[in-house]
């Protein structure tokens, strides 16, 4: 069994090859935010790679499977820093979720339950990350929100389906199928500098539509969060 804070799971491996690449830019010890986490995966992925993660989905069962594959949750608030907490937040609003200390330059994973579009924002008006993860995820309405938690000098780094996705099997509802080039508009508006763009179809885990950026906040900005 893992020692508590410990991140190593055959979960980690099916990450996206696009998100370890950009995570492989950050320092050990920077924060994480994975957005829409599901089943943890990139979560995993940062942990192992020294980072501290904050993993945050509505779906509390799917956080509970990242929790016992960790095997740090609770335990993991044994010997952490005065006050921090590590574990599952619940309710309409996610509290910002407590760190343990990192062990031998392991990482760290914090899970927070929210509805991530329906609920109150889940996130305190301070809080930024060095990187925001998104992977297979869309919601239009917030997305500029999502953007203003890259800290500066941070990254957005952001993959999902797009249009003509639909040819291939779900998603199909242009709901969750980005239009050409939206990435890129999106990602400018909010203010950030591109790095890297790619889309098209990708044949693996499946055959699929996709758009995959990732995108710096300049150090000396701040981003001003709008709905749109």
């Amino acid at each position: 069994m893992s020692e508590p804070n410990e991140c190593r799971c055959a979960a980690s491996r099916s990450a996206s090859p696009w998100i370890l690449r950009w995570l492989e830019r950050l320092p050990p010890g920077a924060t994480v935010l994975d957005f829409a986490a599901g089943s943890g995966r990139h979560a995993l992925a940062a942990c192992e790679r020294g980072l501290r993660v904050v993993a945050i989905d509505r779906d509390e069962q799917a956080l509970a499977r990242l929790r016992d594959a960790t095997c740090m949750a609770t335990r993991a608030t044994t010997g952490a820093t005065t006050g921090a907490t590590t574990g599952a937040t619940t309710g309409a609003t996610a509290r910002p979720a407590g760190r343990a200390d990192d062990v031998a330059g392991r990482g760290s994973i914090a899970l927070r339950v929210a509805d991530l579009e329906a609920g109150p924002w889940p996130f305190e008006a301070h809080e930024r990350f060095d990187a925001v993860v998104v992977a297979n995820y869309l919601f239009r309405p917030r997305f500029a929100l999502l953007a203003a938690l890259v800290a500066p000098n941070g990254l957005l780094i952001y993959e999902t389906f797009a249009q003509g996705n639909e040819r291939h099997g779900r998603p199909s509802s242009p709901a969750f199928l980005l239009a050409p080039g939206e990435l890129l508009v999106r990602a400018r508006r909010a203010g950030l500098t591109v790095l890297g763009y790619e889309a098209g179809i990708v044949q693996q885990p499946a055959p699929a539509a996709i758009q995959r950026i990732c995108a710096i906040r300049a150090r000396d900005t701040e981003a001003g969060a709008t709905l749109g």
